[in-house]
């Protein structure tokens, strides 16, 4: 029972390819090189606008649930001892996804509310000393602090983040990604301009 779970849980997981860094939300085994496009939106924020938009600090990333807050980048097994495991549970292995590239670490992911999860985390363990950080917080179905949600268009992303620093097409649309210090947002739009996806990505490792 539990290797079908596992199966289960690794074609779910492979149902997208992220580009540039690992999208664990997508993928735990593929790696793609993002390719540049000249296809991408061409619409831009007035410079009136961009003089009005704040630059991303620690704030849009910072993440709260049920009193507890934490980012990306922190002790994965400190936020879980304060928030459970939530989706994780031995029918699905304990949320175990897989493995990074390097096979240095594993990846687990951990949903919140476990019944209709809003927030995704997913923490990467050491394999070496069993160490634990919050690589990526999947926000697709809670949104931003700045209020961009699922659904919404590229034109509304601009207007509360700007230009983004880069922007890349692949096999799962297009990402837009948002660069602070070692945390990047990363924010997939389909070919309609709408947001289908968003990351919080620890860029350290």
């Amino acid at each position: 029972m539990k290797r079908k779970y596992i199966v289960m849980i690794m074609i779910f997981s492979l149902t997208f390819v992220g580009c540039e860094g690992n999208n664990y939300a997508n993928s735990t085994m593929v790696k793609n090189a993002a390719v540049a496009t000249n296809q991408l939106p061409t619409f831009r924020e007035s410079q009136k606008d961009k003089d009005q938009i704040k630059p991303l600090d620690n704030d849009d990333f910072i993440i709260s649930y049920h009193n507890v807050s934490f980012t990306v980048g922190e002790d994965a097994g400190k936020v879980l001892q304060q928030l459970g495991e939530g989706t994780a549970n031995e029918n699905n292995n304990f949320g175990f996804v897989g493995y990074d590239n390097e096979y240095k670490h594993k990846i687990f992911m951990h949903g919140y509310p476990a019944n209709s999860p809003i927030i995704t985390l997913y923490s990467k363990v050491s394999i070496h000393d069993g160490t634990s950080i919050i690589s990526q917080l999947d926000i697709t179905n809670s949104g931003t602090k700045r209020g961009l949600s699922k659904g919404d268009s590229y034109s509304k992303m601009i207007a509360l983040y700007g230009t983004p620093n880069k922007e890349a097409k692949d096999s799962n649309g297009t990402k837009s990604s948002y660069w602070f210090e070692n945390k990047e947002l990363d924010i997939y739009y389909n070919s309609n301009q709408e947001v289908i996806q968003i990351l919080l990505v620890n860029t350290d490792l």
